[in-house]
Parts: C-alpha cells; sequence; structure tokens
C-alpha cells in the first residue's frame, strides 16, 4: 500500500516540476493530492497524534513567519501594501510548502526550506548563466524545485528507514560531530 503512495508522489513531484519549468503554471489540484498522499502516509505512520499536531502547529508558524516576513520586505521595497505577494510568489508556491509541514518534523522541515531555497538560487545562477544574453526577466520554477525535493526527501526517509517525527535521531545522523 505505502509503495503505490509513494509512486503515485513521485510521479506527482515530476509532473509538477515539468509543469512548473515549462509553462510556469501549477494546477492547484496536483498540489492538493500531493497533501492528501502526505497526510495519508504521516496518518498511517504516526503513533503519537499529540506529537503530530505540535509538530504541524510549529511547522506552519514557520510558513506563517516566512510568508509575514516576505509582505513586510516588499512593503518597504514597494512602498505599498500587498499582502497578496501578486507577481511574486504563486498559490502553489506557498501550498507546496504545507505538504513538508505535514509530514516532516521541525528539523527536517527546516532543511527542506533551506534546500529548496538553496535549489532555487543554484537554478536562478544557472539561467543566469545559459540566458545572459537574454533580456527576458527569469523566473524561478520554486514549486517544482519543492515538489520533487519534497518527493525525494519521502522516498529517501522511507529507503533509510528514518522516523520523521524523532528530532533528536534526527539531529545525531545529520549533524557533523
Amino acid at each position: 500500500m505505502l509503495t503505490g503512495l509513494y509512486i503515485f508522489l513521485s510521479f506527482s513531484g515530476i509532473l509538477i516540476f515539468i509543469e512548473d519549468v515549462r509553462t510556469r503554471l501549477v494546477t492547484v489540484w496536483k498540489i492538493l493530492l500531493i497533501i492528501a498522499v502526505s497526510l495519508g502516509i504521516c496518518a498511517y505512520s504516526i503513533t503519537d497524534l499529540d506529537l503530530f499536531l505540535k509538530t504541524i502547529l510549529l511547522n506552519i508558524s514557520v510558513i506563517l513567519i516566512i510568508y509575514f516576513s516576505l509582505v513586510i520586505f516588499y512593503f518597504f521595497k514597494e512602498k505599498k501594501f500587498n499582502f497578496a505577494l501578486k507577481n511574486k510568489a504563486g498559490l502553489a508556491d506557498a501550498l507546496l510548502f504545507v505538504a513538508p509541514a505535514i509530514c516532516f518534523s521541525n528539523v527536517l522541515f527546516l532543511y527542506f526550506i533551506l534546500l529548496s531555497v538553496l535549489g532555487a538560487l543554484i537554478y536562478s545562477i544557472f539561467l543566469f548563466i545559459v540566458r545572459r544574453k537574454s533580456e527576458n526577466k527569469i523566473t524561478i520554477p520554486l514549486a517544482g524545485i519543492c515538489s520533487l525535493l519534497f518527493c525525494i526527501s519521502i522516498i529517501a526517509l522511507e529507503i533509510f528507514k528514518i522516523d520523521r517525527f524523532d528530532n533528536a535521531a534526527l539531529f545525531e545522523k545529520f549533524m557533523l560531530p
């Protein structure tokens, strides 16, 4: 059962990545399916509901802090209050941070955010080098990068049998001595 969900999750992540790179538009129903599958995987594998709910609350709080920081940044930059961040980030970019917030512990979620931003930065540097003479505005497919990274992360955690909600074990495995 879980193998089928992982295959579906991987296939969906690859489709979102291709769609975001190609058209810069991602259909919301694909992202909602990824969130639903993530909830299913977590509900199947979680034993402590209290820990699960606290983790989700903290991770969603991190997303809100990032969002309001961006709103404040663009307020000072453009001297105009733009609560929706139009033309800056799409709905898919925001929704694709919800699935990892549900599925990952606080430590893994912070790693995920850092790797997503790093992946977007590397992608933008690559595009800048390739399109140096082009006058077109370079856009970064953050939703595609996040979906691909999310699917790879979920599969790697299952292959290496890492508990997604045990922060102490994650620190031991991923921190340098």
